[in-house]
């Protein structure tokens, strides 16, 4: 008589469904922190942390019974603050970015271009095609941007 067992086990790892939740997290941080409002919310704090420390600066020069009025200023300025540059501070965010990637962008067109320059000078027919791209590229070649 033959008898066969099944045990049952698990076909997936919960540790592994915990990294992988993980991961997924701090890929969703890592998108929302690069965009273009995080930018613009860590400027906007930064003015905003500034603007407090010269409105407390001017509070602690009012020390001869005006504290309230003086808290009720700062607080008012703080408001006044993150109302007036909260479009500022995310259009100057997304100018920032905006300029950053076209830096990268180009620093990689010129990276490319120097690999494709040392290429071409060991090897003659990349040299040649260069060449060949360079005049085809001149408007006053031959009468005009011809291609052919």
């Amino acid at each position: 008589m033959t008898s066969f067992v099944n045990p049952e086990f698990r076909t997936e790892h919960e540790g592994i469904h915990r990294l992988e939740r993980a991961v997924h997290s701090a890929r969703e941080v890592r998108h929302w922190l690069g965009g273009p409002r995080a930018l613009a919310a860590m400027l906007l704090a930064g003015v905003v942390s500034a603007l407090v420390v010269v409105a407390d600066q001017i509070v602690g020069a009012w020390t001869d019974g005006h504290l309230l009025a003086a808290w009720v200023l700062m607080w008012a300025v703080v408001f006044a603050a993150l109302g007036l540059m909260a479009g500022t501070a995310r259009q100057l965010s997304v100018r920032l970015r905006s300029t950053w990637r076209a830096y990268r962008r180009a620093a990689a067109e010129r990276a490319s271009d120097e690999q494709v320059w040392q290429v071409a000078l060991t090897d003659k027919r990349v040299m040649k095609e260069l060449q060949i791209a360079c005049l085809r590229a001149e408007p006053n070649h031959l009468g005009g941007n011809q291609i052919g």
